[in-house]
């Protein structure tokens, strides 16, 4: 279970070290300015990964950093999220073979074909998107997908239903999938 105390206290010596108010945070990241106030004061207690992903990009932070107990990184495991966006009650521990990841999400349907409810999928921001699987945020749910590039656009092909393909902007791609971590039977 995440500590609400340290996501308030760590959000707010981010904006204070920036010299950043509500206000301008909210105007530049769009995000309204009520919802970072609730972070702030703790009365948010299960902020979603699209709203927590414009404030750690913002800051040039990462999500574990905006957690962690006090100014240090989190040296032995990384938030994961459910594909709802919210916060999972659970931390995956890694060593130095993680060091590239900046997401994990945990599947928690079991419509996947190629994943099993239950396992994680380690997410990388990448500047240039290939045909990689990749997650999108839709609606603030979290989906994977396969990238698809024709003449220069890019779009993701559902995993779930195989007609089925979204128009993707870059705001709309979380990352690429560099690893899974699979559930056992």
């Amino acid at each position: 279970m995440i500590e609400q105390n340290n996501l308030a206290a760590n959000l707010i010596r981010v904006m204070k070290s920036h010299g950043i108010t509500t206000a301008k945070l909210s105007l530049d990241i769009g995000i309204p300015e009520i919802t970072i106030n609730k972070i702030r004061n703790g009365q948010n207690k299960n902020p979603t990964v699209g709203t927590l992903l414009p404030i750690v990009e913002y800051f040039n932070i990462t999500l574990d950093e905006l957690f962690c107990e006090s100014e240090r990184k989190i040296e032995s495991g990384m938030q994961i999220f459910n594909m709802d966006g919210s916060i999972a009650d659970e931390i995956l521990n890694f060593d130095k073979y993680f060091d590239h990841i900046d997401c994990v999400i945990k599947i928690t349907c079991e419509n996947y074909h190629d994943y099993k409810k239950g396992s994680l999928l380690l997410i990388r921001k990448q500047e240039a998107i290939n045909e990689d699987m990749i997650v999108i945020k839709l609606n603030e749910c979290l989906t994977p997908c396969k990238a698809i590039i024709e003449c220069g656009v890019l779009t993701g092909k559902s995993l779930i239903y195989p007609d089925k393909y979204y128009q993707l902007s870059e705001s709309d791609i979380l990352g690429i999938v560099v690893g899974t971590i699979w559930k056992r039977n």
